[in-house]
C-alpha cells in the first residue's frame, strides 16, 4: 500500500510526463488564437482532459479482472511512444488554431499516451489511490491551464519549449514505462 504522498508524487509525474505534448500544443494554440476565443479553447482542453480521465477510469475498472502482473505488459505502450517521439523529434509540429471543438479534438487526439500510462496506473491503484490520482490529474490540469494561458503571450517561451519538448518527451515516456512496471510488480 502506498502512502498518499507517494500516490500524489507518482500522479504528478505521470500527469507531467504525459502532458508535455498537450501542454506545448495548448500553448501554441492559445498563442495563435484570438484573445476573445482563448476561454473557449481553454474550456475545450479541460473537457478533453476530463474525457481522457474518465476513459482511463472506465478501462482500468474493466481490467480489474485481469491479474495486475499482466497489466504490466502495457508498459510497452509508453516505450513505443518514447521510441516514436525520439525518431520524430526533428519533425515540425502542425499547429491548428480554433476554439472549443478544435482544442477538444486535439486534446483527445494527443491523449493516446495519457491513456497508455493512466490506464495501467489506475488499474494498479486501489479505489482510494485511484481517487487521489484522478484528483491530482484534475488539479494539475487546472494549474497547467493557468500557466498555459500566461505563457501563451510570450513567444520566446514558446520557442524554447518547442526546442526542449522533442528531446525531453522520449525520456519522460521511458520513465513512465518504468513507473508502470513498478506499479504492476515487475520491478
Amino acid at each position: 500500500m502506498h502512502s498518499t504522498l507517494s500516490t500524489v508524487a507518482v500522479a504528478v509525474v505521470a500527469f507531467a510526463g504525459t502532458m508535455v505534448d498537450n501542454f506545448a500544443a495548448l500553448i501554441a494554440q492559445l498563442a495563435i488564437t484570438d484573445r476573445a476565443r482563448r476561454p473557449r479553447a481553454t474550456f475545450g482542453h479541460f473537457v478533453g482532459m476530463l474525457a481522457l480521465i474518465m476513459i482511463s477510469v472506465v478501462v482500468a475498472s474493466a481490467l480489474s479482472e485481469i491479474p495486475l502482473a499482466w497489466v504490466g505488459v502495457l508498459a510497452a505502450l509508453p516505450i513505443a511512444l518514447g521510441i516514436h517521439a525520439w525518431r520524430t523529434r526533428d519533425r515540425p509540429a502542425h499547429l491548428v488554431r480554433r476554439g472549443f471543438f478544435t482544442t477538444l479534438a486535439i486534446t483527445i487526439a494527443l491523449g493516446g499516451d495519457n491513456l497508455a500510462v493512466w490506464i495501467p496506473m489506475l488499474r494498479a491503484a486501489g479505489i482510494t489511490e485511484g481517487a487521489v490520482t484522478v484528483g491530482v490529474f484534475i488539479v494539475c490540469d487546472v494549474i497547467m491551464l493557468v500557466i498555459a494561458r500566461l505563457v501563451a503571450s510570450h513567444p520566446r517561451v514558446v520557442a524554447t519549449g518547442s526546442r526542449i519538448a522533442p528531446i525531453a518527451t522520449p525520456f519522460l515516456y521511458f520513465f513512465l514505462a518504468l513507473v508502470i512496471l513498478w506499479e504492476c510488480g515487475w520491478i
